[in-house]
């Protein structure tokens, strides 16, 4: 429900938009928002978008007694593959894939991990 939330307000937001390059980004996440978390990421984004959810929502459980950040741990381990065969194909170059990760997660994280996913050169896990 709160990825679909997301996914009809991009597309109202593109509806809304007279910039097409900005429409495209819209239409977009609200087709990768009507996928994840409920169904397995298949790009990047995708990966990236259902760690998003799914930390924030963990964050917001309503049953813990203030907010605290949660993050799933070792993003090295469950990115690396998505972000490896996207570089293959040629969908997403090493600058796209750094603005996505820094965009979900905490600082501490990008220190530990973001230059590690990145390395093209990379092929296992830590």
């Amino acid at each position: 429900k709160h990825s679909q939330n997301y996914s009809d307000k991009a597309t109202e937001q593109a509806k809304n938009t007279k910039d097409t390059q900005r429409r495209k980004e819209l239409e977009m996440i609200s087709a990768i928002c009507k996928k994840v978390p409920a169904n397995p990421a298949e790009s990047f984004y995708e990966a990236i978008q259902s760690v998003h959810f799914i930390t924030y929502c963990i964050s917001l459980n309503p049953l813990r007694y203030r907010y605290q950040q949660f993050q799933l741990g070792h993003p090295d381990r469950y990115l690396l593959p998505y972000y490896l065969k996207d570089i293959q194909n040629g969908n997403i170059t090493k600058e796209y894939a750094l603005k996505k990760i820094n965009s979900v997660l905490s600082s501490e994280e990008k220190e530990k991990y973001a230059d590690y996913i990145i390395d093209n050169n990379c092929t296992e896990t830590r």
